[in-house]
């Protein structure tokens, strides 16, 4: 995605330069263009104590958020910009600094290897546990401003009370089947006996294989190190995968009682490739090529398929795809805690129908929870007010899914509704009014209240200023 950010660049500049006269055009310079490109990087900092990034403290009545503070000189022309965290006790309703920034950015320091600036810590955004004793954030060993470049976070962690971070074992990377730096998220078939999803009661293992689902008992060990008595103990689940249609282990999710699993048999799509000329590398005289998926309008994408399997029985129970034909996009896996059945989300290619489908675990039957359509765009992305991702999406499941909050522009305004989990049914619209919800902060069920941000409320005021609220469900 790093190219679309170029582009995006390219475009808007070509615009400025068409806006100028021949004269202007003809004085530009390097030093022009980079301070166009800067442009954002200068000005963003200059407005003081900006929040962004909230987050709850579970189990407490604290949040802790970032914010921008002044870095120069009072008086001076220099003004440089940065950042603190703030940590608040929304039942005294008093703030203070959430760690030592001095001390964290020095034990940063030790640790990566760097010198870390107080104001200027490597993260944006944190996670606080223990009643925030322990700091976790994601830490990226190349860093860039494009927030569509590809990178893998490494987790890190630090002990607040001694200030020592460590790097924590990275998550396994999820291989896809066009990781190259392409647009199709299809996971890769992955054949590994090795790679086992335990069940939640810890007696099985779930794998692919020969790209068939299969499980074995637990105790058997990793498939590497007996392979003899793995293979004499593993029962297959599937038998119709194969390489143009197979189970991805990535898709594999269990049921909380360990009787059912589920899993998406994959068709992969046309992978149309884009190829790129970079004509001055860097690092050589010679021009460098590239290549990327990225479909076209009209090609073939890949299509999931939900399947589901009796674990007692060892067998499969059908599941009818007649409620989410045509996928452009197929959310994950989720199962009620009771597991009665599990939920995925189903965004139709073109973007104009969207569902929240439910399928029961007992009979394999599928129905639709929640629905949207339009005949213009459904914005599917989460409801956010990150300044590269403002999106309209948003679900919570209350009391394992007795009720649902969702958001939704279906009256022209973004809103909260709440629809019955149970039947599907809309109970009553939460929010109403000429204004736009921005983001969901907190829900807290035992109140039934929600915190949200909206913007647009007050009539005689600008309105792209975000203000918080609260409103019972």
């Amino acid at each position: 995605m790093l190219r679309f950010s170029r582009a995006r660049r390219s475009f808007c500049l070509l615009a400025l330069l068409t806006a100028l006269p021949a004269a202007a055009i003809a004085q530009l310079t390097p030093a022009d263009y980079a301070r166009a490109l800067d442009l954002r990087e200068k000005y963003q900092g200059l407005v003081s104590h900006m929040p962004d990034n909230i987050e709850w403290i579970e189990g407490t009545d604290s949040f802790v958020y970032r914010r921008t503070i002044s870095t120069g000189n009072p008086g001076s022309n220099s003004r440089e910009s940065g950042y603190e965290f703030v940590l608040v006790d929304a039942q005294t309703q008093t703030a203070k600094p959430a760690f030592d920034h001095a001390r964290l950015a020095a034990a940063l320091s030790k640790a990566l290897g760097q010198p870390v600036s107080p104001e200027r810590l490597p993260f944006n955004r944190i996670h606080l546990e223990a009643n925030g004793a322990i700091l976790r954030f994601s830490y990226n060993t190349n860093p860039t401003p494009d927030p569509y470049s590809d990178s893998y976070p490494e987790p890190w962690q630090c002990d607040l009370s001694t200030y020592t971070c460590t790097r924590l074992p990275a998550p396994p990377h999820r291989v896809r089947a066009a990781d190259d730096g392409g647009y199709d998220p299809t996971p890769a078939p992955d054949n590994n006996p090795a790679h086992g999803v335990p069940s939640p009661d810890g007696k099985w293992l779930a794998f692919v294989t020969n790209y068939n689902v299969a499980i074995r008992p637990a105790h058997s060990g990793p498939a590497h190190a007996k392979p003899e008595e793995a293979q004499s103990q593993t029962v297959l689940l599937s038998e119709d995968g194969s390489e143009g249609n197979y189970y991805a282990d990535e898709t594999l999710a269990w049921s909380p009682d360990s009787k059912h699993l589920a899993a998406y048999r994959i068709r992969p799509g046309y992978r149309r490739l884009i190829h790129y000329v970079e004509s001055s590398p860097t690092d050589q005289l010679q021009p460098e090529s590239s290549t990327m998926v990225y479909p076209k309008p009209g090609d073939v994408l890949s299509l999931y398929q939900p399947v589901l399997f009796q674990i007692e029985t060892k067998t499969e129970i059908p599941i009818d795809n007649a409620l989410f034909p045509n996928p452009y996009e197929m959310s994950d896996f989720e199962w009620w805690k009771d597991s009665r059945a599990f939920t995925f989300e189903y965004n139709q290619r073109g973007h104009q129908l969207y569902r929240v489908i439910e399928v029961s675990a007992t009979t394999g039957q599928p129905r639709t929870l929640i629905e949207e359509t339009s005949k213009t765009f459904i914005n599917y992305e989460p409801l956010t007010r990150n300044q590269f991702d403002h999106g309209k999406h948003y679900r919570y499941d209350i009391d394992d899914g007795k009720e649902i909050i969702w958001a939704s522009e279906r009256d022209g305004w973004e809103h909260l509704y709440l629809f019955n989990g149970q039947t599907g049914a809309l109970e009553h619209q939460i929010t109403h009014g000429d204004w736009v919800v921005r983001a969901v902060d907190r829900v807290d069920v035992a109140n039934h209240e929600i915190y949200f941000e909206a913007s647009g409320m007050n009539p005689d005021e600008d309105p792209y200023y975000v203000h918080g609220y609260k409103i019972r469900f």
